[in-house]
C-alpha cells in the first residue's frame, strides 16, 4: 500500500506515488511504513483456525503516501520505478510488519491527449504495481507461508486522472491487494483522490516555491476478509519548499495527514473508532546527478505517527519510522 509514504506531491505525489517532491507522478509513490507493539492486535483478530485466513486487520495502504497519478512529461508513454527501504511498515495507522521492509514499485503512464480540452488537461491512464518484502516474518501474529515467504504484499492498480481548470488534479483508481506469503487474504479497493495546486499563491512567504498542496483521499474497501468493508478518508496538507541550489534545488516537505474511517479502526473495547491517527514528519527529495543521471531522484525522511491509543493497531501512541528511497522516470 504508500506510504508511507504521504499524499505529498512531487512526483511515488509520492515516495505512491509515493512521494514528496511536490507534484510527483503516481509512479513515484514512496512506500509507507511501521512498528509493532508488545501486544499485537493482529493476533487478537485472527480466526482460531489458521487455515481460515489471516487477521481482520490484514493490510491497508495509505496512500501517503501514495500520490495522485499525474503525467510527468509530454511523452505519450512514460515509465517510473524504484524502491523504498523503511524501518518498519505502518499503513493508515495500523502495523503490518515490524520488520525493515524493501518496497519496490513500477508503473507506466499513457497520456490521453484526445481527452484534453476546455477545462481538462493532462488526462492520463496509469497501470502499476507495488510490493513489500522482508527477510523475516512480518510479525504482529501474521502468517508467512507458501513458496514466496517474505513477500508480504503485492499490489496491482490502475488509475485514470486529469487536471481540471489547471489547478485541481482528480483521479479514480482501482487497487487489488494480495499477499504472496499468505499473510492476509486478497481484496480490492476503489479510490477517489483530489489535490489542489496552490503554488504561486504564497508570494509573501519567505520560502522558495512554497506550497501547501491540500489533498483528499476517499477509499472504499471491497471484499476484505473477516470484516465489514470500510470507507477510509484521508485529508492532508503537504507544506513544501525548495532548498539548496537554485539550479538544482531539493524539495523539503512536511506532511500533515489525518486518518478517519467508519469501520476501519477496531477499538480495543470491541467497537469501532472514527479517528485513527495524525501523521507528520519530513521528506527531503532531489536529483543528486542532474547532468549525468537526470532521471534519478533520491529521497529520505522520517514519519511521526501520533495514534489513537483506543484503537487496536499494534502500536504505541507515538511511532517514528525512517525511510530512504530512489526512483527513476523515463
Amino acid at each position: 500500500m504508500r506510504t508511507s509514504s504521504f499524499l505529498c506531491f512531487n512526483p511515488k505525489v509520492g515516495s505512491a506515488r509515493r512521494k514528496l517532491r511536490v507534484v510527483r507522478t503516481m509512479m513515484f509513490a514512496p512506500g509507507l511504513l511501521m512498528v509493532a507493539a508488545a501486544t499485537p492486535a493482529f493476533a487478537e483478530n485472527t480466526p482460531s483456525d489458521p487455515a481460515s485466513g489471516p487477521s481482520e486487520q490484514a493490510r491497508a495502504w495509505s496512500e501517503p503516501t501514495k500520490p495522485l497519478p499525474q503525467a510527468a512529461s509530454t511523452d505519450r508513454l512514460s515509465f517510473d520505478g524504484g524502491a523504498e527501504l523503511v524501518s518498519q511498515y505502518i499503513a493508515r495507522g495500523v502495523t503490518f510488519s515490524d520488520q525493515p521492509s524493501l518496497q519496490p514499485f513500477a508503473s507506466a503512464t499513457l497520456s490521453l491527449p484526445s481527452w484534453n480540452g476546455g477545462s481538462v488537461s493532462d488526462a492520463h491512464l496509469t497501470i502499476g504495481g507495488w510490493a513489500s518484502l522482508q527477510s523475516g516474518n512480518p510479525g504482529a501474529g501474521q502468517r508467512n507461508s507458501g513458496s514466496l515467504r517474505g513477500w508480504y504484499e503485492g499490489d496491482l492498480y490502475v488509475s485514470l486522472g486529469a487536471v481540471l481548470a489547471k489547478k485541481l488534479t482528480v483521479a479514480t483508481s482501482f487497487y487489488h491487494y494480495t499477499s504472496p506469503a499468505h499473510s492476509y487474504g486478497a481484496y480490492n479497493e476503489f479510490q477517489l483522490s483530489f489535490r489542489y495546486d496552490d503554488s504561486g499563491a504564497w508570494a509573501g512567504v519567505p520560502l522558495r516555491d512554497f506550497s501547501v498542496s491540500p489533498s483528499l483521499l476517499v477509499a472504499r474497501e471491497q471484499g476484505r476478509p473477516f470484516r465489514k468493508d470500510a470507507t477510509y478518508v484521508e485529508p492532508s496538507l503537504s507544506p513544501s519548499f525548495s532548498v539548496g541550489s537554485r539550479d538544482n534545488p531539493a524539495r523539503l516537505t512536511i506532511p500533515l495527514i489525518l486518518g478517519i474511517s467508519d469501520n476501519y479502526f477496531d477499538g480495543k473495547d470491541g467497537g469501532k473508532k472514527m479517528f485513527g491517527y495524525f501523521r507528520t514528519g519530513f521528506l527531503l527529495a532531489g536529483k543528486p546527478f542532474p547532468q549525468r543521471m537526470g532521471a534519478l531522484s533520491l529521497d529520505g525522511g522520517v514519519d511521526l505517527w501520533l495514534l489513537n491509543s483506543q484503537v487496536a493497531n499494534g502500536l504505541k501512541p507515538a511511532e517514528l519510522v525512517g525511510h530512504v528511497g530512489l526512483s527513476v522516470h523515463f
